[in-house]
């Protein structure tokens, strides 16, 4: 796959833009084990791609208008990453 036919790849920023999460939360939920990507192992900088970007859209949704648990969204990432 050349990189024009690459999925693109969103940041913490685009993330913030967004959902309306502060950088204090998405450190939270990375602390917590709430953000389904891991960090790129060169920069260090989370990486996340379109179906992680919906996810995380969806779950700040649902736990903003129902104040669902980190925890319980662990959940929901899961079920909505599978194949």
């Amino acid at each position: 796959m050349d990189s024009e036919e690459r999925e693109p790849l969103f940041t913490a920023a685009d993330i913030k833009e967004f959902t309306g999460l502060s950088y204090r939360q998405l450190n939270e939920w990375d602390r917590r084990g709430a953000l389904p990507e891991s960090r790129d192992a060169e920069a260090n900088w989370r990486k996340f791609s379109l179906k992680t970007m919906f996810v995380i859209l969806v779950c700040a949704e649902v736990r903003g208008r129902f104040g669902i648990p980190l925890e319980s969204l662990k959940w929901l990432q899961t079920v909505m990453l599978q194949q």
